[in-house]
């Protein structure tokens, strides 16, 4: 709903000029009509389109097939479920809908009387997924960390080498060539780790590296007893200059065992890239 004092004229259907794909009709304090059949007024009927059934109304601009919604709506949440939902977040005949999560009033209002422009109830959040805890236990989706990889007595946690490794590797003797990943070496780091642009020193080091840099890694590995490994194509990833496993997972006495639990766990502490990149 908006207020009845606004002119008629603004309220109309946007254009099809305006009607952009980066168009927003939201928070403009217009455009009432594409929701309602008729402008409402504050307290009265709000005359929305397909007889209020949000989800259809919302669906119109906003991709109708469930699959694709941030959240599942037109469900009955189970007993347990509803028993976590805050009053505020308000169910339709029972149903979670576009409405449950989203305080569809403020979007008609002007992002100028708005200090952000979001319908979420109870924004603003430090985070968008902490609006997601008003309802779910945050205990239950709390991230593990695939680098806590042995327990207070020693015991290594096999389920967490399941993380990143189809099968348990042999700590005693396989080497990074025996190893088989879920996933590409990049992929299976990036599905924790969000690293923008190019890493590290603003320079791509996803490459295969020259002779020359070939000749600098293997020196390092046997200056300092350290592993630097390239991956199965040749090319540095993300564990040729970080060591990915909890000291004391691989025998202290293997280079493969350097840089765990280091700061960075840079295989090379502190002069990793100087002395790769020698001038």
């Amino acid at each position: 709903m908006v207020l009845a004092k606004q002119n008629q004229k603004d309220r109309s259907s946007p254009t099809g000029a305006a009607m952009s794909k980066d168009f927003n009709l939201h928070y403009t304090g217009k455009y009432c009509k594409e929701c309602h059949e008729k402008i409402p007024r504050p307290g009265g009927d709000p005359f929305l389109k397909f007889k209020g059934d949000f989800n259809k109304l919302c669906g119109k601009c906003h991709n109708s097939a469930q699959g694709n919604y941030p959240h599942p709506v037109d469900i009955k949440p189970s007993a347990g479920k509803k028993g976590g939902i805050p009053k505020s977040f308000p169910l339709v005949d029972g149903k979670i809908s576009c409405k449950t999560c989203h305080d569809l009033y403020l979007q008609c209002q002007e992002s100028s009387k708005r200090k952000k422009m979001t319908s979420l109830r109870g924004a603003p959040f430090k985070k968008r997924t902490d609006f997601c805890f008003n309802c779910h236990n945050k205990k239950n989706y709390e991230m593990q960390d695939a680098h806590d990889q042995i327990d207070e007595k020693g015991k290594i946690y096999a389920n967490k080498c399941l993380y990143c490794h189809v099968k348990m590797p042999d700590v005693k003797k396989d080497e990074f060539k025996d190893i088989k990943l879920v996933k590409n070496i990049e992929a299976v780091c990036q599905g924790c780790h969000v690293i923008g642009g190019n890493h590290s020193g603003n320079f791509n080091h996803m490459v295969k590296p020259s002779d020359k840099y070939l000749l600098t890694m293997k020196k390092m590995e046997i200056t300092f007893g350290i592993s630097m490994p390239l991956d199965d194509k040749g090319k540095m990833s993300c564990m040729t200059c970080h060591n990915p496993r909890e000291k004391g997972i691989i025998p202290v006495e293997r280079p493969a065992a350097k840089g765990a639990d280091s700061k960075y766990r840079h295989r090379l502490p502190k002069i990793l890239c100087i002395e790769c990149h020698k001038v």
